[in-house]
């Protein structure tokens, strides 16, 4: 119980750090658009808020982890509970079906490129958020599906 306890101090020392990189790259969003003007101000301002959204998403999600990993440091059967989520082979092997990590990657690059894009090109920022929300769509379905079949 104590390793999977200092497993999580970990994960939330990087949560923070992570954290305080989403500040600073909404802060550099915020200077880059102010900097960079592409000139058709409906687009500019969609693409700046939603680099920004992006980032304010992930600060949500990562504050949301970090209140349960304090939780469940100061309390264990939390502490159990949550040991016993992670570990479950039923949730590891649906995962695995639909290949988790390879969706989060593929999402995960196409946010980032999405987010770098809208600062340079419109169409390519445009297309690449249509195809994260295409590929979002997939892995909801997949999930769905194998949640319901096994």
């Amino acid at each position: 119980m104590n390793a999977y306890r200092d497993t999580l101090k970990k994960r939330l020392k990087l949560l923070i750090a992570l954290n305080a990189l989403a500040i600073f790259c909404i802060c550099v969003t915020l200077w880059l658009s102010q900097l960079i003007n592409h000139g058709e101000q409906m687009l500019d301002g969609m693409m700046t808020g939603y680099q920004i959204g992006i980032f304010l998403g992930l600060q949500m999600i990562m504050v949301i982890m970090m209140i349960r990993y304090r939780k469940a440091i100061q309390n264990d059967q939390l502490l159990k509970k949550m040991q016993i989520y992670e570990t479950d082979e039923r949730n590891k092997w649906i995962q695995g079906e639909i290949g988790a990590i390879s969706f989060k990657l593929i999402v995960s690059g196409t946010l980032l490129g999405s987010v770098i894009a809208g600062f340079f090109n419109q169409t390519i920022f445009l297309t690449l958020f249509c195809m994260t929300i295409f590929i979002v769509m997939v892995q909801l379905g997949l999930k769905l599906y194998y949640q319901n079949k096994y």
